[in-house]
């Protein structure tokens, strides 16, 4: 398939520390000694410069707190990868949050990343995919070009089952697998259904008719590249816009945390990173790659 066939499509990271996801799964306070910066975003970029890809990495304001933070993120944007907001803090039931704290939360964030790096950010994810009406709007009052925090998936559901076994709240919405797969503009009544709004609504890919996830974490719990390639064929077969998203976790070293528990971690780091590179050229063949926000202002071939 010839280059100007392809829509267009993105792979975006997010960059939650391994701190973060110690304490939102074990309720455990860790010192992960800036692995995720020092390490693991170095490890993403390399992969990128390889493959010659453009991503969109979703930062946590936070984070920039810390000066070596600063200059290894400028290296991102210097390389050409976008910066976006993933929240000041990464708090636990972001939608649950009043108005003013979901707009601090996305108004910290915005302002250091333009503080030490100079990018204004325009495009927003939720914490744990949780989003709501409410802070939509505070994204189309800000000016955001696009959210990409609706996970219309089977697997959707699972994480609100799963958060309730954690004891967080969940929010169980089953009409989220009727939710447009492509990039739209929401609805000011409900996120859920195509409207007006200025903002562009770019959901987490999913397999057509049958829903099924279509990420990093859902490749390394199936640990089936046939699967892998299969989903993508019938994704690319409707000319459907392509989101897939990985995180930095998948990049940790072997046995560095040896109770840490995730789907990547059951695999030496070396066949992690040759499976990244083998899916990444995957999806070279069929779409046209690039950084979120480049997707969505080209507009490649995206029926928005």
């Amino acid at each position: 398939m010839e280059n100007k066939e392809k829509i267009g499509g993105a792979v975006s990271i997010d960059t939650d520390s391994v701190d973060m996801y110690y304490k939102s799964i074990y309720g455990k306070e860790i010192r992960e000694n800036n692995i995720t910066y020092g390490v693991l975003i170095p490890r993403f970029l390399e992969i990128l410069r390889r493959k010659q890809i453009k991503a969109t990495f979703f930062i946590i304001g936070k984070h920039l707190k810390n000066r070596k933070n600063q200059e290894i993120l400028r290296q991102v944007a210097k390389e050409g990868h976008e910066l976006a907001n993933h929240t000041y803090s990464h708090p636990k039931n972001f939608s649950s949050l009043t108005k003013e704290q979901k707009e601090q939360e996305i108004a910290a964030c915005e302002d250091i990343i333009y503080k030490h790096i100079g990018v204004k950010t325009v495009g927003f994810r939720a914490p744990e995919w949780d989003i709501d009406d409410e802070s939509i709007q505070i994204l189309e009052k800000r000016g955001y070009l696009y959210d990409s925090s609706l996970y219309p998936s089977l697997f959707g559901i699972m994480n609100s089952v799963f958060q309730l076994i954690r004891r967080h709240k969940a929010k169980f919405d089953f009409r989220v697998l009727q939710y447009p797969l492509e990039a739209y503009h929401p609805s000011a009544t409900g996120l859920g259904r195509k409207g007006d709004l200025n903002i562009i609504e770019f959901p987490v890919s999913a397999v057509p008719v049958f829903r099924l996830p279509f990420h990093g974490t859902f490749l390394f719990w199936t640990r089936s590249m046939g699967l892998f390639r299969c989903s993508l064929n019938a994704i690319a077969r409707k000319n459907q816009s392509l989101n897939y998203i990985l995180h930095t976790l998948e990049l940790l070293d072997d046995d560095t945390f040896p109770d840490l528990k995730h789907p990547s971690l059951s695999l030496p780091l070396k066949a992690r990173q040759g499976i990244y590179m083998e899916i990444l050229d995957e999806m070279k063949k069929r779409y046209k790659l690039s950084t979120i926000k480049s997707c969505l202002l080209n507009n490649e071939g995206l029926r928005i």
